[in-house]
Formats: C-alpha cells, structure tokens, sequence
C-alpha cells in the first residue's frame, strides 16, 4: 500500500475533490490528509477482515480486557474495573510493546468487525460472488492524457464491486450517502480502469455493510447509465486539472468568473397561498420577482 501511494499517478480519492474546485484539489494534491478518521480506521478494517481475511489475522490484534483481571487492584487493593490503574496501564504498554507491528483494536470494534464477517458470510451467494472476485486489485491506465491509479475492492472479468461501510444500507439513506459521496465517480473511474486492464465490465454492485445497529448487508447494482453520466463527470475534472497544470492558475469554486448566481433551495421559492394572482391588470399591484 505504501508503495502504490507513492506513485506518481493519480487517483479518484484525490480526483473527486475536483468537483468541489480546482482549488481545493491542488490542496490535497499539495497537503494529502496523513491522519484518517477513526470511522476511516474502522472501515479499513473491516475491508481487510471480509476480504483478505488471513492478512486481517496477521495484521491486527485486539487489546485484551485487562481492567478485568483479578489483579487489577486499587491502590488501597481493592479489586476494580478501573482503566485508571497502575495495573491496567502498565499492561497495556506491555500489550503495546509487544504487538508494535501490528494495528490494535479496541473489543468494541473487534466485535463490530466480527459481526460484519458473519453477516457478509451469511448472506445468500455473497460469499461465493466475493470468492470468485480478486481483491483489493491495482489497476494502472490513462484517461484522457492524465496517467491514472485505482485500487478496486473486487473485479473478475465482466464484474465490478465496492464495499462500503455505512450507519445505515435502507435504499433512501444510503443513496443520500452514495450521492453525497460521489461513490458514481469513483466507480466510473474504477470501471474505466477496470476496463482498460482487459476486464470488459459489465455490471458494477456496491456492497453497503452496516457498522452498528442491524449491521444489515444489502448488495446495490449501479446502473450503466449512472456511471456514463459519471465518467463524463470524470472526463470535464481531468480537462481542468491539465488546464490548471498548464496555466498554475486554480479556481475556486467560482470558476475564475467575476460573479455568480447564488443557489436557492426549492423551498425558497415557494409562493404564498394568500398571494391574489386573479386581477392582472392592476397596474398598482405588488409584482412577483422571480
């Protein structure tokens, strides 16, 4: 993974902060986040149990429940649960010292991570569909000019898929999520990739697997047309970064424009009920300015 984020190509996680502005992605481009979320963590984790599940195991380790131990005492050694002990936390350093090359997790998310496991596994076919896929693929190619990365979930010939972590897989909240995220571009992005590495894709899912809660798992398919609309998307992004590469002129949001329109939500043209719309001719009338 390191040496793939070392090469010089660039990729969709960076690229889709074009649709924001050219400004903002020369910032990531100049000044890429080094500290991912713990949500980040998190999905990353789970990516890597359900899908290189002997990497998981060699990778991560959980933090034991120390404060439960019978030797986990106050000072005045009275038996306790406490975090805050001597005990517990000379522990812990020892745990720590110990497992250095390896990314400890908490119990909590240990067993959100266990319970995603069992729910992709128990899921109908989905095992197999994940089985016949390669993993965690890297895929090189040029778009339009611009040389190009992109590290796909799953892919076999003719087939696509993404897995994503989220609070919530009901069809109406995680769209929201899919839009607001992009998760089209990438995937266009990923499909154009895909295709020119000689998989000739076909269909693209989505895997949406929940972190909490039901820890419900729903298999999305993303239909052709969404992801032509996106590459589209994808193509009018590499044109202005060649432009501002060119020029090392990089717009904000405006465009490089003097003005602007600003945006007005649906509701703040909304009309009156009680506006009187029946005499026209009045030439003293209040006028509606749209």
């Amino acid at each position: 993974m390191d040496e793939y984020r070392q090469r010089p190509e660039i990729n969709v996680s960076t690229l889709v902060h074009g649709l924001h502005s050219m400004r903002r992605l020369k910032r990531i481009i100049d000044e890429p986040p080094h500290e991912p979320t713990d949500a980040m963590q998190l999905g990353t984790a789970i990516h890597c149990a359900i899908l290189e599940p002997s990497k998981f195991q060699a990778n991560y380790v959980c933090m034991p429940a120390f404060h439960l131990d019978s030797a986990n005492v106050t000072q005045g050694g009275k038996q306790t649960k406490s975090k805050a002990t001597s005990y517990y936390k000379a522990m812990v350093e020892e745990f720590e010292k110990d497992n250095s090359d390896k990314i400890i997790l908490s119990e909590y998310d240990m067993h959100r991570i266990i319970r995603c496991v069992q729910e992709v596994a128990a899921k109908p076919g989905l095992s197999n569909l994940i089985d016949s896929c390669q993993k965690e693929v890297e895929l090189y190619g040029e778009i339009d000019g611009v040389a190009c990365k992109g590290r796909v979930d799953l892919v076999r010939d003719g087939y696509l898929a993404d897995l994503k972590t989220t609070n919530d897989a009901e069809p109406r909240a995680f769209g929201r999520t899919y839009g607001n995220l992009n998760y089209s571009f990438k995937l266009a992005f990923y499909r154009e990739l895909a295709d020119q590495n000689g998989y000739q894709i076909e269909s693209v899912q989505v895997i949406a697997q929940e972190t909490s809660g039901d820890y419900d798992t729903v298999v999305y398919d993303v239909p052709p047309l969404a992801l032509d609309v996106a590459f589209r998307k994808v193509r009018s992004v590499l044109a202005q970064y060649q432009e501002c590469k060119a020029s090392g002129v990089w717009p904000g949001v405006d465009g490089g424009s003097a003005s602007m329109l600003v945006y007005l939500p649906p509701w703040e043209l909304e009309i009156e009920d009680d506006l009187e719309w029946s005499d026209t001719s009045d030439q003293e009338s209040e006028e509606v300015i749209w």
